[in-house]
């Protein structure tokens, strides 16, 4: 059994410097998430920017993912609607689903 480390947890710094960061704790599985609110991966950019994309893959070579994911912005559609995802969008249920359908 190998250990995970979610890099949510170094949400407020770029990839390369979380990464750094997450090596400290020796080899782990890596989740990976492309929420707004953090800066370590803008998927849109991803979908759009080949030159982008080839930098964040280069930047995980070597790495263990075991997970790439946007679940906090995922719940602004499947819920919980509460202070959790405030920071993608503010509102009641309705105002944060109908953004995530946006």
């Amino acid at each position: 059994m190998k250990l995970g480390l979610c890099l949510a947890a170094f949400g407020d710094l770029d990839l390369a410097t979380a990464l750094r960061h997450a090596e400290k704790f020796g080899p782990l599985w890596l989740d990976v998430p492309t929420d707004t609110t953090f800066g370590l991966i803008d998927a849109g950019r991803c979908a759009d920017d080949a030159t982008y994309r080839d930098d964040v893959a280069g930047a995980l070579r070597g790495q263990q993912v075991g997970c790439v994911s946007n679940s906090r912005d995922a719940q602004l559609l499947l819920g919980p609607h509460d202070r959790h995802t405030d920071p993608v969008h503010q509102g009641d249920a309705a105002a944060k689903r109908a953004h995530a359908l946006t």
